[in-house]
């Protein structure tokens, strides 16, 4: 159209506003509905033990605990001997062991074995109410376990061994070491991993970064598939109970699907989970007031030592 011997300028957007707010709305549905179905189990482990979804049964817990930072697991192996010894056991249905990625966020608070409480240290711990015990990591196990596929066959596993990441299958039959990867502890972490059987391949991201890729052998087979226990192993578990190890800290927002996710895929749900890790609590409160709790302790003691010190220097004849 012309004006005044001029062409009329084009709009700026030719698209409506309701025609992009409907294109947003179809991509999001498209982004849920790809995930939903394939969303297995969430455990968000903020309360309780239940999945979100409904869909697999509540986590199997024994002596674990949640206190606002998630869930905490005190590092004692379950079958130790230990009264203490914890269980954590989320059972997933219709999961494949074939195809699948799972998510997890974890807070790792020590990986080195743990030495015998002193007698001044089982004091330290009851006069706490156990957080000396928690926060130092003392009277517990080999705790280099983040995460165990299968209490039965231990199809998947990571661990930490010597603060340097670890993948491992089939019962520990076959490992790889993600040698320029270490793990600190004492801060939270996010682990995706993406097994695929039918291309044999296994992604692996820790804290949004993607680390090597890992290509099975051609002769590879997976150990659970076609076993006794293959329908009811098909479990993550936080401990390992072929080598005793467990994991020690706090876990949260286990999520497992039903495909192996591929890259954009993990990209994506580290992005969307970004709230999730913004709502778990740093632990800095209780670190500090265990701090504070252990100078007060300690000055307690030297006083009374000094103190008798002195009595004894009284009672001494001739002492000045």
């Amino acid at each position: 159209m012309y004006r005044n011997g001029l062409r009329s300028p084009k709009p700026i957007l030719s698209v409506r506003p309701a025609s992009i707010l409907f294109q947003l709305m179809a991509a999001a549905l498209v982004i849920c509905g790809a995930w939903g179905d394939d969303l297995l189990a969430h455990f968000k482990m903020d309360g309780d033990a239940r999945d979100e979804l409904g869909k697999s049964p509540p986590l199997e817990l024994k002596n674990a605990r949640f206190d606002g930072h998630g869930l905490f697991l005190n590092g004692i192996y379950e079958h130790s001997g230990s009264p203490r010894g914890f269980r954590a056991v989320a059972h997933v249905k219709g999961f494949s062991y074939s195809n699948y990625t799972f998510s997890l966020d974890f807070f790792p608070l020590d990986f080195r074995p743990a030495k015998p409480l002193t007698g001044v240290e089982r004091w330290l711990s009851v006069l706490t109410r156990g957080h000396y015990e928690q926060w130092t990591g003392r009277a517990r196990g080999f705790n280099h376990t983040i995460l165990t596929g299968g209490p039965s066959y231990r199809w998947i596993g990571f661990s930490c061994p010597n603060n340097v990441l670890e993948l491992t299958l089939n019962n520990q039959s076959f490992r790889h070491a993600f040698t320029n990867t270490t793990i600190s502890t004492r801060r939270w972490h996010n682990l995706i991993c993406s097994f695929n059987l039918t291309t044999r391949a296994i992604l692996t991201f820790l804290d949004g970064e993607r680390l090597e890729k890992i290509s099975l052998p051609d002769d590879f087979r997976l150990e659970i598939i076609g076993a006794p226990d293959a329908a009811t192993d098909n479990a993550f578990t936080f401990s390992n109970y072929s080598d005793g190890s467990t994991f020690f800290g706090y876990a949260a927002n286990l999520k497992v699907f039903g495909r192996a996710l591929n890259e954009s895929g993990i990209s994506r749900l580290y992005a969307n989970s970004t709230s999730e890790r913004q709502e778990l609590a740093p632990h800095q409160l209780n670190s500090f007031i265990l701090a504070v709790v252990f100078v007060i302790l300690v000055a307690v003691v030297f006083i009374v030592i000094r103190s008798r010190r002195k009595t004894r220097a009284d009672l001494v004849p001739g002492s000045v």
